[in-house]
């Protein structure tokens, strides 16, 4: 385990000047608060519904771990962090890591520091993390910390972030791609009688023409004034998503997410280039170095 003190590595200031504003607002400059601990509960298991997109089954039982993060003036963060990787004798991976990996790396840390403490955890696994499980445990640690902030600078986070609006858009999507076509109406024209203005499908069936028959069957039923988004869980190649972007075109699809496999940049290029229709990604990706290579390269 390292982190690295060399010079070539950038110089920050860690403290943030609106949340050191807001501490001395706040009357806390003489509090100097530590992380005690971290850890991870035992998991929760859920029993649900089996549901499946083009590249995925999701099982029908599923596990929910609670992460807290303590101080040593009572206050605690939490985040919820989903299990998937419980092994024999529910044996937790992501707990693991939390115990052996990055707790050392937390404890004994200012919890306002966030920058620095996601920081510390990155260049403290870089060599056999920076994606992945490894990756997830520092996003949850990184939430619970906000959790924390907040809780210190009486604040929501949102407003730590720098909101700037009352309200949010959100549309209505429905892990539904084998579900029969008199379910699907259901589904999206409730979320239509709900209210939304936007939708998202899956799509992504062995056979396109069934795609393209239930597409045309989910325009019809929401109008022509309500989004259609379309998902395919990095289910085609490019051929195929070239070939299905020129069908898709009489239905005004909003966007179409995560056409091809995450790692197929050059063919996300391609693919944007040749059609009008939006292309979403960014599910399966992480950290702004990835974000930084799709946009410049307009994937």
């Amino acid at each position: 385990m390292f982190w690295p003190t060399n010079t070539s590595q950038p110089k920050y200031d860690y403290r943030d000047a609106a949340v050191l504003a807001q501490r001395e607002t706040l009357k806390t400059w003489e509090i100097e608060m530590k992380i005690t601990d971290v850890k991870l509960s035992d998991p929760w298991y859920v029993h649900g519904k089996e549901s499946t997109d083009a590249t995925v089954v999701n099982p029908a039982i599923r596990a929910t771990s609670l992460l807290e993060i303590t101080t040593d003036e009572g206050v605690s963060g939490f985040t919820a962090v989903s299990e998937l990787h419980i092994g024999p004798q529910d044996g937790s991976l992501k707990k693991l890591l939390i115990d052996h990996a990055f707790k050392p790396l937390v404890v004994g840390e200012d919890p306002l520091d966030t920058e620095r403490i996601w920081d510390k955890m990155y260049w403290g696994s870089v060599r056999w993390g920076r994606r992945g499980v490894a990756l997830a445990v520092i996003g949850s640690i990184d939430i619970a910390l906000w959790d924390l902030k907040g809780k210190i600078l009486g604040q929501p986070v949102h407003k730590l972030l720098g909101a700037h609006r009352d309200t949010v858009a959100a549309y209505g999507s429905s892990v539904s791609l084998n579900v029969s076509e008199e379910e699907l109406v259901g589904i999206y024209s409730g979320y239509v009688e709900a209210g939304f203005k936007m939708v998202k499908m899956k799509v992504g069936r062995r056979d396109s023409n069934e795609d393209l028959e239930r597409v045309k069957l989910i325009r019809e039923t929401i109008g022509p004034n309500v989004d259609l988004a379309l998902d395919v869980n990095s289910g085609w190649s490019l051929n195929a998503a070239l070939r299905m972007c020129e069908r898709l075109e009489p239905y005004n699809i909003y966007w179409l997410e995560e056409p091809l496999p995450p790692d197929e940049i050059d063919n996300h290029v391609k693919l944007a280039r040749e059609t009008s229709i939006p292309i979403a990604v960014g599910e399966t990706h992480a950290t702004k170095w990835e974000f930084k290579e799709l946009m410049e390269r307009e994937a």
